[in-house]
């Protein structure tokens, strides 16, 4: 089965949008998923509730959370330094370069916000 890391975007929408089955279960059924660690923190820390958290949580568990070790980190350097030259979110830079260290497509609803990565694979929305 192929591999893909997911990101917020789709794990928000599949928490907020009341259509069966969502973007996350239908890429569920056809990849094995991760996200990254950094997505984890950026949607935890958007919970303002203990039972928000717990959702977070259970929409998560079917996801493996990709993380990070030093191997990438001249890599995540260098695109973090192209990323602040263009007032990029870290989260953005540092997503993306955890995909492409991995070798993993990235699928987002919003791709437009990690065109400027050249080496970053985008899952089509029309494989969604």
């Amino acid at each position: 089965m192929k591999k893909i890391v997911i990101d917020s975007d789709i794990i928000v929408e599949h928490l907020t949008v009341k259509k069966y089955p969502s973007i996350l279960r239908k890429l569920l059924s056809k990849y094995f998923c991760y996200t990254t660690v950094f997505n984890a923190i950026e949607l935890f820390s958007k919970c303002k509730t203990d039972l928000d958290r717990q959702s977070m949580a259970k929409a998560m568990s079917c996801i493996k959370l990709l993380g990070m070790n030093p191997k990438p980190s001249i890599s995540f350097g260098k695109t973090y330094a192209k990323g602040q030259k263009k007032n990029i979110k870290e989260t953005y830079t540092f997503i993306a370069t955890l995909c492409i260290e991995a070798k993993l497509t990235l699928a987002t609803l919003r791709p437009t916000k990690y065109s400027w990565i050249k080496n970053l694979q985008i899952l089509k929305d029309d494989s969604f």
